[in-house]
């Protein structure tokens, strides 16, 4: 144990970089998506940021989030869309993807602070 005098510092660090987070399988829901949270906070995809609707978007698969300074997280996604191929509902899929970008995921907590907007916190996995 130690005796600490006047004046003496303890500095303590926390690595709190941005990580995803698989929920339970057992969770219909949300099966098969992640979240990204950085220390206690988990943030969302917002439509203000993206320029579309949020429910269009997949995880790039085997990227990480990246750090993008204290109130945001980068995360690499693409653009899919699916259509069906003749008549419904047993026409087969036809699967459209764009190039992988990457988009700004902000604080759950601060969504919706920049007017109307969808948000999305678990993300699909292409």
């Amino acid at each position: 144990m130690r005796t600490f005098a006047v004046g003496d510092r303890v500095t303590l660090t926390v690595p709190v970089a941005a990580r995803l987070t698989v929920p339970d399988p057992r969770i219909d829901a949300v099966r098969g998506t992640v979240a990204v949270e950085r220390g206690p906070l988990v943030y969302a995809l917002e439509s203000t940021d993206l320029g579309r609707d949020v429910g269009d978007v997949v995880v790039h698969a085997g990227s990480d989030p990246l750090d993008d300074g204290p109130d945001a997280v980068r995360m690499r996604v693409r653009q899919r869309t699916v259509h069906r191929v003749g008549p419904l509902p047993y026409g087969d899929p036809d699967v459209q993807e764009t190039e992988p970008e990457t988009v700004r995921l902000v604080p759950y907590a601060t969504w919706g602070n920049r007017g109307p907007s969808t948000m999305r916190v678990f993300l699909p996995v292409a």
